[in-house]
């Protein structure tokens, strides 16, 4: 009977493991891409930024990595000194695995690249993000930016951390990040006149495990319950 019960024991807690595991998909050592690792220059169409195993993808428009200080031809926003992407004349930005497997994205940070300082208190529009998942189903998420401040310029916000991650976004195989702005008919667009620019920094990553993971722990749920149903016997 000690046996019997070790064993149902262990099944148990290998049963757990793989409702957390498909609950949960990402089980595997986190990514934290903050673009230091990056060459800062522009970054043209079809160039790609590889960090930590994933690649960032220009789409459209044009970018660069590189910190607030360098913005030229825009009004970088306030409260990051360090190197970050910066997206601009509605460009996009795809991010993927470089070996091709799935991943959850956790959370980012993100603000409103503005052409130059505006007035206090304008809300210039919001962060969007075009993911397609591994049964190849489509997420869309808006995000929106924080109004400028009292000086004319944006700040990054965070969405979603490691602590509190955000929904849904499990289970991926890429992701498009772009910006949409308001237009005159008060919806957010992009394309809209080049005016769809964005900053991103600090995104929180994690590869899920391969499928094959979790199909052998599910055939050794299978052999545990074998091996109870003997016992029991």
């Amino acid at each position: 009977m000690m046996k019997q019960y070790g064993l149902r024991k262990a099944l148990g807690s290998a049963a757990a493991a793989l409702v957390l595991g498909l609950s949960f998909p990402a089980q595997a050592a986190l990514s934290h891409v903050d673009f230091e690792s990056a060459e800062p220059r522009l970054y043209f169409e079809q160039e790609a930024i590889v960090e930590d195993g994933f690649a960032f993808s220009v789409l459209g428009g044009f970018g660069a990595v590189d910190t607030a200080g360098s913005c030229f031809i825009a009004a970088c926003p306030a409260g990051n000194e360090t190197r970050f992407y910066q997206g601009f004349n509605d460009g996009h930005l795809s991010l993927a695995r470089t070996d091709g497997l799935s991943f959850q994205l956790l959370g980012f940070d993100a603000a409103f690249l503005a052409p130059l300082p505006l007035d206090p208190l304008v809300e210039a529009g919001a962060m969007r993000l075009h993911a397609v998942d591994v049964n190849g189903q489509h997420i869309d998420r808006t995000f929106l930016f924080a109004p400028s401040g009292e000086d004319g310029l944006f700040s990054f916000t965070q969405h979603g951390s490691l602590e509190q991650p955000l929904g849904g976004m499990g289970w991926l195989q890429s992701v498009e990040f772009y910006a949409c702005t308001w237009d005159a008919d008060g919806a957010c667009s992009n394309p809209n006149e080049n005016l769809g620019q964005f900053a991103l920094d600090n995104l929180v990553l994690q590869p899920v495990p391969e499928p094959a993971t979790l199909g052998l722990l599910a055939l050794g749920l299978g052999g545990l319950a074998w091996r109870v149903r003997r016992v029991a016997v």
